[in-house]
Formats: C-alpha cells, structure tokens, sequence
C-alpha cells in the first residue's frame, strides 16, 4: 500500500494483510499518509530472502530464454506515477496482443490495484478478443509448497487478466523453489479472492479509515502475529490493557463472554464473585479461569513464580508419572507444518541423556527421505536403549512428539511394531499432561518456556517465543545456511535439558501434594509386557490356538507383501502415482493394502489409549467422547434382562456415540456396558449394564470401545493377493481384477456406458449386460439413486439372479432393502432374502405385513443357497466361505466405503455394482495409509474427476428434488455442470402471500463469541419460519433445519417447540437422504477463531453439498458474515471457505424474502 497523487494504491499484498489482521492494514495506512513510521527492523534474513527470491525468478527467466528465444518479452520495473503504472499496463496488453509466448515483469493497473505478474504464458486453442489463444499467470516462490496467498495473488493477477482479454484464466501457475510447477484450478478460490476483495475495499473506503490519526482496531492476537513488524507494540498494548487475552487457557469466546457481563481485564477477573459469571460459562471453566487470573495478578505483583497444587485422584496428574531410572531420555522434535500442505516435515529429532556420553543426540532430515531416515535411526536408538535400560522412559512435553512418531512410522511404513511396543509399554511419558493436570502457574502460557520460571535453566540460546524454529528453518529452506541449522540444533538441545529439568521438578511438587492433600500418589509403575498363557503352545488352548493362526496370518501378509513390492517405487505424489506403469501401480495398491486395515486399527486403539490419560479434556476437545456424566438418583434404575439400565445427566458438547454403542469408562480402561439411547434434547443418556450402583455412580465419562476385528477383510485381500501372484485373479476374481487395477468396465456389447436418457429401465439394461465386471452409478442429490438401485435388483432377481446388498450401516442397507421389498410387491412377485444381524437393535424389521427376508446372527447360514438376496456387512460377504456365491453385489453409499473394503466384499460376486457419490458424505479413515491406498473405492475410480466419464459408469444426471437456481449452484460447484433438473422440479417453488419464494439465499446474521450454538440463529430461524407459515402456503413438514452442531439442533428445535412448531431439525450427518421444499441451514459458528477443533469439519464440500441439496424450493443460508473472513492457512482451506463464499455471491438476500411477505401482509 502507498499514497500516490492524492490516492491509495493498493497490492495484492495488502489483500493477504488485511486477511491477516485488520489493524496492520490501518497501521500500513497510517504510514503510508505519512502519519506513522513503520517499526525500524533490520532483518538479515529477509534479505537474503529476497536476493535467492530473485536468483530463482531469474532462472525461470533464462529457462524460458532459452525455449523461445527473443520471443520472451521483459519489462522493467517502472517509476511510481499512475500516468506510468497505466502506460506500463498498455505496454503489456500490446505484447499479448502480438502474442508473446512469455512476458515476464507483466504490469496491472486499474487505477486502485497495481500488480506486477512474474510471468505471463501463451495458452494456444483457448480463444479470448486477442485472438485464438489467451494468457495465464506464472508465479516463481522460493517455498516448495502452496501458500493461500500465492492463490490470492493469482487470484488477483488473473481478474486483471480477464479484465484486458476478455476471457477468464482456468488457471493460475507457480513455479516453486525446487523448480516444479503445478496449477491451481481458479475457481476454487475466485469467490473467496472476491469476497475478500470487496470486504477490503468496504474497509478501506470507509470515511473514518481515511481521518484516523491511531488505528482503530484491537490488536488481538492473531497467526500473522509472528512474521509482523508491529507485533512488539502489539504486545505492549495488550500488557498495558491488562486484556483477557493475556489469561493462560482463555478462548475469544470466551473473553467476549466476560466482556459482556463486564468482566473486561485480567485484574477484574481474578476477584469477580460468581455472581459475575457470564451466561453459557460452566461454574468449573469460571473457576478455572478466575484461579488462573489471580495467580497471574499475584506473581506479576510479587515478582515472585507462584504454583499452587490440583487435587486430582489416580490415574490423572503427577500419577502419570514413573519413578525415574537409568537410560531415560528426554525427548524433543522440531517439525515444520508449513513445508507440505497436509503433511510438514519432521526434521530434527533431539535427546538429552544426562547419565550417558555424548549427553545429547541430534538426528536431522532436512527433506522426505532424509525424514524417513532420522525417524529410524531415532527409534533403533530408543529400542537398543531400552534393552540396555528396560526400565527406561522417554520424557516430552505435549501431545506433538507422541502423535508425530505414530504418524511417521505410518507414512514411511516404517519401525511400526517397534513404535507399537513404544506405546503398549507406556515408555513415553507426556509432561504437560502432569502440568494440566496436577499444577497451576502464575505465568500467561504453560510453553515449556514460561515453565523455566520454575526451575534453574541456564539456556544456552536466545529465543523469544515457541515457534521461531519454524521461522528459522524456513528461512534455511531458501538461504541453505548451516548456521541456521546450528542454531535450531542448540534451540532444540535446550528444550531436552530443560524436560529434564521439569520432570525433576514435578517429583518434588508430587512430594507437596501427597503432603498438602493427604492422598497416595503412586508413581506409574513399569508397565510389564503381557505374560503368554502357557509357555509352550498347547493345541487345546484356545488363545494359544488363535495367537498362533495370527502369527502365520500376519508371516503369509508379510511375505506377500515384500514379493508384490519388491520392484516398485513408492510414488511421493500425484504425478508420480499417474506416470506408473498400470502393472506397476496394480503391484503397489495390493501390496500396500494387505496391511490396510492393520494402519486403520492402530490409530483407534492409540486413540482409545489417549482418551484415558486425558479424561479431564474429553468434553472440550473429544466429539467422540461424552464428559461430564452425572448419575440421575431421581431416575428410578430399571431392570432389563440380567442388566440394569442407569440415567445420566451430561453437560452441552460435541458427540458421536450413539444407541447400539458398546462403550468404555477411561479411568478403568474397562467396558461400560451399551447406551441404550441418547435424548439429545433433555441431555439424557441411558446406559445397559451389569454394574453394581456404586460402580455406576463412578462412570463421568463413555469414550468408544477398541475397533472391531477385521480378520474377514484382511484374509480376504490376502486370499486376492495369492489369486494375483498366482496369475488367477483375472479368472477367478475378474470383477476384483477390474476394481483394482481401475479399468473400464466390461459390459457385453456396449462401449458408452452413459444412457441418452437415464432412468430405472436404462440403467438395468447396462448392469445386466455387465461381464464379470463392476459399473459405477453416480446418483447426485434427489437423482433416485436408491429408487434405480431397488428397482434394478428386482430386475436382477425376477431373472434368477442371485443378489448381496451391502453399505457402511445396517440403517443404510436397511433402507435399501426396504425399497426392494416395496419394488417387488409392487410388482406381483416375491423371493427369498436373508439378513445378517449383530445384535444391539441391527435386525432387519420389514415394513411389509409379511416379510420377505428373514434376519439371523449366524454366518452359517449364509453357507447355503437356499435364497435369493442376502444383505449384511462387510463382515459377512468378506467371508471365504461366500467366495463367488452371488452373481451381483450392490454396494450402497460407496462413497463411505474404502477400495480395501470394497475389494474385499467384490470378491462373494461375479459382478459389482457401486451406488454412491463421493461429493457427499465421505469415507472416515483414521489411518495413515500410502498414497491413494487409503482412498474410498469411488475415489480410486475416479481420480481428479468430480463425476464419472461417461466410458466408465453412470452419472444420474437429472435431480427431482432441486429447482433450477439450487441445482445449477450445486451442479458448477460439485458436478462439472452435469447436473440438471428434472421437468418436475423446474417449478418448484414456495408461495408467500401471492409471492413466488425460490432458490438460494443469504441471510448473514452478525454474532460474536459462539462455537457449536447460537440463539441469534436459532431466532431468526423461528421468525423467517413463523413468517412462512403465516403469510403463506408451507406448513411445518414441508420445512427442515440442518446444523453441524448437536447443541444448535438442540437449540433450534427448543425454540420452535417453544413456539408450538413441529419442524425437523437435525444435523447433516442424519439428514442425508431427507428433504423438504425449504431448508435452512444454521452455521452458529461465530468465527474461524470460534470453530472447534479445525475448519473441515464446519466447512467441508461434501457435507455442505448434504445440507443444501436438502432443499426442493428454497435453500437459505443462516450464518456469521464473518465465517467468509476465515484466514486460511492452506489452499485446502481456502477452497473449503470459497464455496460457502459462491453461496453468498450468488445468493439472494433472505431479507428479499421476507420483504415480500411482510410488504403483503401489510
């Protein structure tokens, strides 16, 4: 930003600034009117930054001069003068109009954005008003990975492109420091680039801005805070305010909860009585942060470090922790997030032995392979270690060290038993779970840098805050300076000692608090490894019998594994994986999934494993944990079977369990029993279970069970295995085969699989002309997907056709089977179908008077044929003795299911058919898997296309559900433009006092402080709802409301029975496949600094598709207009925030809608 002639001339720079932090775009200004001079900060670095950011723009330069000789067009950077910047733009628009094929320093002005493109490239056959051909944006970055503001700069260049040819980019181009290239699609960031764009320009454009003498803005900590200039007098501003923010453990909402019951600063906090305790803030949280508060105040008073000791029962707190002995090892990582989108770099690996020689050890990988090397040579360091020191443990601070090891010994598929047996040993030890749990500090954080307060550390480097190693190795990244990696290296050094160092000090304050509480607190004991049950094998055991089948299991996997790999390269990413031989890629999948399920399981148990050392957290931070339980004595216990049912009461929070649950408690790391419900509007949970009253009294919280067993698919894709290597697999299980390796589908007689017009008949026709083969049918919402799918089986059976039915639920198969029931009916005809159950409420219940499949629990009888249909799970079909018994199996909701379970069933039929979409809810996947191993089936097929090619499956290309505006949104941002409505549904339409109401609209509703609930939604909800009903034709079934939050369901569905409606409301995961003429959908998240946990969840395409595809007429958008300001930190983010972004842009206003109405009404 600079003031020239009386104007402010803006960059995309300022866009990525003003997205950072809005007061750092009014202190640019301040500077740039001359009222403020900008922070005298010299930074080597940066320069040396700059320089390697030149020399490789220069290479690419003489890259390109090399390939098209005098051709290449090069400009100069130009003097500042708007009549200059303009003559520079016309000097670039008259090279592309000769058609240059590369212009390089290519300038943009439109009389407010000055840009200066790296380089501009010649797109041939793409034809804009200069001719048959047009221009894309190249930007040379010194980082190896995308930046979201890489994307808004070209975002930026390329809107000025459009601007002077004619003809929007596709795509925009970075050349990153390494020299590789990659192109992003544009239109997943255009509406988020727009959005922030107009947002800006508002902000600027406001009188105020332009008279301001100081800026304006609060200077809340935010995540541009440590790469900015101002961020010391930042700080100042905070500590001279006292402001919340400076209160350890404090969320924004939380602030904003104080700030308006008055609570304003830290000081004001740590003496408020309880009856200033905000509304929508627990009593603990309250007192946990007013404790919080008051110890700051006292030590910033005293000057002194003061603690004061939790009580906390065992296994929590300074129970944690072991008795020290020899060989222990105190352990740091430093890893950079940013190196890879999705996936960072580990790069140093450190320890501190204080009774060894050399006491400290450094393992470094500075790239992918290098990473890969230091995390094995770290571990075998360990391993030997601890057989030398069997008592030994590995000390660290935080989750981070824990979580990276289990996630690098996945990625490299590498060290996994012995980072298993890590884990079962309870060898590492987290520190800040004693800390949370046993001790509170007068200090602003609980870093291990505010820790060494309490303890002698005489650090050996200087370092400011916890992050800067981050800072440093990126900059070594771009210079190659081996001083910066001395420094990280005596950074990180540090940290070890000072583990040490707190260990030793939290056995002492352990020794205080057995004496203050009068309790014991008994040091963690060495944790033994599990004793066999007889020290030979004894064929009749039946534990010894089923160790040993899975020790000759896991041999047979292992050794097909090493043969089908043995001569293929792990591909690192997509262009890889797309350059390898089909053979080749067919070797890698199947060698790689043998072990599928195996990474799937390991991250649950470790999970499982984490829930029970952190119980005091399951409530904030768990969704798939209930905290907080209290048992209801007002309740009377009742008596089912031989077990007993007990009430609990739970506080407000996330949650997945359900009814049908087997469940845990943590603390005991025992089974609880199963919930028989969940009544989510009263916060009630009914749990079966054999425990006596007093032990029931003790379950305060339910986390899920470990996985269940996977044996079925894991011997079924060990049987394809053998079937490939022994040349078979193409004969005994072809349409297996054509699943993996990807190919076409083989359907008798027809190349093009699509119909010119799709329906129930057309569809039938193909799959029944299908060659030992699989065909994929894509059913868009409200396309009839299930419909097709229930009336071509019936076709299936009627021609004698043996038929399985499969999906991710038993609800999901249910639902199709009840379909298929209803079909044949309806037909006159009749069949034999069997069901397999589990128990726990997954019978099948017909809804016909007289069912025509039968439910069993036992796979046995499955064995036979004495039926027509057999419905179950994965469990069932996986099975060998089913191997090639049914000529087609349907597998439903494919999009939820993953290519190693999808293989594993395909092989009980000699043809696959696949129902699904994968731009709807999606697989869950826990594991780390190899790249594209752990993809749903539909993924694996489909690769980088959104829909399928119409030579390798079905798109369902009519939707009866959505009207022309809805469709056609959903349709660009989902289905390639596929998508159209049916005759039926062009008219669709909502009446509102002689009003036609339809489409999309907005209806942004500012509010501040809310995660997973807000009543300022739930109100306008109720009042655009009674406003409907009153002045037109919908009545309350002909209305949904979908939240992602339980607690907003909750909300919303009180205040409208409040109101004596009865209109569904619930969240996207239930309501996929429900659908009403208006939908309305509540966000009730605040902010991208209120979302809980991370951005995916709130903002994900698939489910965001789910929510608004509900709708028939109207589909209208209920959120903070700030959710579309979210800072994203990654291009996955932003393309996640530019579809909600679209909605908005082409949205209309719901205030038009209820203008309407109202201005009818009188």
């Amino acid at each position: 930003m600079h003031r020239l002639e009386g104007r402010f001339i803006y960059s995309a720079s300022d866009l990525n600034d003003y997205l950072g932090c809005k007061r750092l775009t009014e202190l640019d200004a301040l500077v740039a009117a001359g009222k403020l001079a900008r922070p005298d900060a010299e930074d080597p670095q940066a320069e040396l930054v700059r320089r390697k950011g030149e020399e490789h723009e220069q290479s690419y330069l003489a890259r390109e001069i090399e390939r098209h000789g005098s051709e290449v067009v090069k400009f100069a950077r130009c003097d500042a003068s708007v009549e200059r910047y303009y003559e520079a733009e016309r000097e670039t628009l008259e090279a592309m109009r000769r058609g240059a094929p590369i212009i390089y320093q290519a300038t943009f002005f439109d009389g407010q954005f000055l840009g200066r493109a790296d380089f501009l490239r010649r797109v041939d056959g793409v034809p804009s008003n200069l001719g048959d051909y047009s221009y894309e944006v190249i930007d040379t970055k010194l980082g190896l990975s995308a930046r979201p503001y890489y994307l808004v700069q070209l975002c930026n260049y390329s809107e000025h492109l459009e601007r002077l040819q004619g003809c929007a980019p596709k795509f925009g181009h970075v050349v990153f420091g390494n020299g590789n290239e990659q192109a992003f699609y544009l239109n997943d960031y255009l509406a988020y680039y727009r959005h922030l764009k107009r947002t800006f320009l508002e902000f600027v454009n406001d009188p105020a801005f332009a008279e301001m003498d100081e800026p304006r803005a609060y200077p809340l900590k935010v995540k541009h805070c440590g790469i900015c200039a101002w961020n010391d007098r930042c700080i100042q501003k905070r500590n001279d305010d006292d402001h919340l923010s400076l209160v350890a453990w404090i969320r924004r909402d939380q602030i904003q909860k104080l700030e308006t019951a008055g609570v304003a600063r830290v000081a004001d906090l740590a003496v408020a009585g309880d009856d200033r305790r905000p509304n929508g803030m627990s009593p603990e949280i309250f007192t946990k942060l007013r404790r919080q508060a008051d110890l700051q105040v006292r030590g910033r008073t005293t000057g002194e470090a003061i603690y004061e000791l939790l009580k906390h029962e065992p296994p929590l707190g300074f129970a944690l922790l072991p008795r020290p002995a020899p060989g222990d090892v105190f352990f740091d990582m430093e890893g950079d997030p940013l190196y890879e989108p999705g996936k960072g770099l580990e790069y140093l690996f450190g320890c501190w032995t204080a009774d060894d020689e050399p006491q400290f050890r450094a393992f470094w990988g500075t790239d992918r392979a290098g990473e890969r090397r230091a995390f094995e040579e770290f571990i075998d360091f360990i391993v030997a270690r601890r057989r030398r020191y069997p008592g030994m443990h590995v000390y660290h601070y935080a989750n981070y060290e824990k979580a990276a090891l289990r996630r690098l010994a996945q990625e490299h598929c590498t060290r996994e038993d012995e980072v298993d047996d890590l884990l079962r040993g309870e060898v590492l030890v987290d520190l800040f779970a004693v800390v949370r749990q046993a001790v509170a500090i007068s200090e602003d954080g609980y870093g291990l840098k505010k820790l060494e307060r309490f303890y002698d550390l005489k650090r050996e480097t200087d370092v400011k805050k916890g992050d800067e190693s981050i800072v440093m190795f990126e900059r070594w990244l771009v210079a190659s300076d081996p001083a910066i990696l001395r420094d990280i290296e005596a950074y990180n050094r540090d940290d070890c000692r000072s583990t040490q160092l707190l260990r030793d000090w939290l056995l002492n304050r352990r020794d205080e608090a057995i004496a203050k509480f009068g309790i014991e607190l008994p040091l963690r004991p060495v944790k033994q490894p599990d004793e066999p049950c007889h020290a030979a094998f004894e064929p009749t055991c039946k534990k010894c019998v089923d160790h040993a089948n899975e020790e000759r299991e896991e041999e047979r996997r292992t050794d097909l594994e090493r043969t089908l790999l043995a001569h293929v390269l792990s591909p690192q990413n997509d262009e890889e994986y797309g350059l390898m031989r089909p053979d080749k890629r067919t070797h890698y999948l199947l060698g790689n999934l043998l072990a599928y399920h195996r990474r799937e399981e390991k991250p649950a148990w470790w999970e499982y494993y984490d829930r029970c050392e952190n119980v005091d957290n399951l409530i904030e931070f768990d969704k798939h944990a209930i905290g907080g339980l209290r048992l209801r004595d007002d309740i009377a216990v009742e008596i089912l079977n031989r077990s007993k049912v007990y009430t609990y009461a739970f506080p407000d929070q996330l949650y997945k369990l359900g009814a049908g649950d087997e469940v845990h408690n943590p603390r005991t790391t025992r089974g609880a029993g199963t919930i028989l419900d969940i009544n989510d509007d009263e916060n009630l949970l009914r749990l079966r279970t054999t425990a006596k009253p007093e032990t029931a009294r003790e379950i305060t919280e339910l986390i899920p069970g470990g996985p269940p067993s996977t044996k079925p698919q894991r011997r079924a894709l060990r049987r394809l295995a053998e079937s490939f290597l022994a040349g078979n697999l193409q004969t005994e299980y072809a349409a297996s085969f054509d699943l993996l390796s990807n190919r076409n589908p083989r359907v008798a007689g027809r190349t093009a699989l699509q119909p010119e017009v799709v329906n129930a008949e057309s569809v039938s026709a193909v799959v029944q002309c299908l060659d030992n083969s699989y065909l994929f049918i894509q059913g868009p919402p409200g396309s009839g997907k299930s419909t097709i799918g229930s009336q071509v089986i019936c076709d299936l059976l009627e021609a004698g056709k043996r038929v399985a039915v499969t999906s991710t639920s038993h609800k999901a198969i249910h639902n199709l089977l009840h379909k298929v029931e209803d079909c044949i009916v309806k037909r006159g005809r009749t069949f034999r179908g069997r069901y397999k159950h589990t128990g726990n409420g997954s019978e099948y219940k017909s809804e016909l008077p007289a069912t025509l499949i039968e439910s069993s629990s036992r796979n046995e009888d499955f064995d036979s044929e004495d039926y027509d249909l057999a419905g179950g799970t994965a469990w069932l079909f996986a099975r060998e003795e089913l191997a090639n018994k049914f000529d087609y199996i349907f597998i439903d909701e494919a999009g939820q299911v993953s290519l190693a379970d999808a293989l594993a069933v395909s092989q009980c039929a000699r043809n696959v058919v696949l129902l699904g979409d994968p731009s709807q809810l999606a697989q869950v996947s826990q594991g780390r898997q190899p790249l594209h191993v752990g993809d749903s089936v539909l993924q694996h097929l489909l690769r980088q296309n959104k829909t399928v090619p119409e030579d390798r499956g079905i798109f369902l290309d009519r939707t009866y559900r959505m009207q022309p505006e809805i469709c056609a949104f959903i349709s660009e941002a989902m289905y390639d433009d596929r998508l159209e409505p049916a005759e039926n549904a062009k008219d669709h339409h909502v009446m509102a006092n002689g009003q036609r109401l339809a489409g999309l609209y907005f209806a942004p509703l500012p509010h501040e402080g809310n995660s997973s609930s807000s009543p300022e939604e739930a109100d306008e909800i109720l009042r655009q709802i009674v406003m409907l009903r009153e002045h037109g034709t919908v009545t309350d079934r002909d209305i949904i409301v979908v939240t992602p939050y339980n607690a907003q369901r909750r909300l919303i569905t009180q205040r409208l029975r409040n109101a004596g409606l009865d209109v569904r409301v619930g969240t996207v995961d239930k309501f996929q496949g429900q659908e009403a003429a208006v939908v309305f959908y509540s966000m009730a998240t605040s902010s991208g600094e209120n979302v809980p946990r991370d951005l995916h969840f709130l903002f994900e395409r698939n489910r965001f598709n789910v929510a608004i595809s509900r709708a028939q007429a109207m589909s209208v958008l209920v959120c903070s207009p700030r959710l579309l300001d979210v800072s994203c930190r990654t291009p996955e983010q932003m393309a996640l925030v530019n579809l909600l972004c679209a909605f908005a842009e082409g949205a209309k206003p719901m205030a038009y809608a209820a203008e309407h109405a109202l201005t009818a009404c009188g």
